[in-house]
């Protein structure tokens, strides 16, 4: 049986739990410190609180690189991703993913989000009308994320 949850940051509605976790910084906190292990460090101990209350799949991190942050935007993914460079929110995703798995002793796994390019989607994602239609570089940059994530 999988017992998941959404725990991306950034409060309601993207945090599930609220209580008797840890609080961490958010991804976009991480990123901006340029450093893997930093991720790594708060993965692990997402990992570890997880597996203790039963948690057995994470939804999250975001994985989507946010190319034009905006504050008027509904869809703008906020503190959530990682960052701006497709080559450091694959760094980041990674050392968090495996930090996840250090903690929780591989008994939590990780669905990493969004659609490639929701954040840089246009016309501005909205989720209860159509698919946005996708900047070509929004697909470049997710094929960038999947193979720094893949990659040893």
């Amino acid at each position: 049986m999988f017992i998941a949850l959404n725990q991306e940051g950034d409060g309601y509605p993207y945090t599930t739990l609220f209580n008797g976790l840890t609080e961490t910084p958010s991804n976009m906190t991480i990123g901006a410190t340029w450093q893997p292990e930093n991720a790594q460090t708060v993965g692990q101990v997402m990992g570890e609180e997880l597996a203790k209350v039963g948690v057995n799949m994470l939804f999250g991190p975001v994985l989507d690189v946010l190319e034009k942050p905006t504050a008027v935007n509904s869809n703008n993914l906020g503190v959530r991703t990682f960052g701006g460079d497709p080559y450091w929110v694959g760094l980041m995703g990674q050392a968090y993913t495996e930090g996840v798995h250090l903690g929780s002793n591989g008994r939590v796994a990780v669905i990493a989000s969004h659609f490639p390019g929701f954040g840089a989607s246009d016309p501005p994602f909205a989720p209860r009308k159509k698919f946005p239609t996708l900047y070509k570089k929004g697909w470049q940059n997710w094929k960038k994320v999947i193979w720094y994530l893949l990659s040893p």
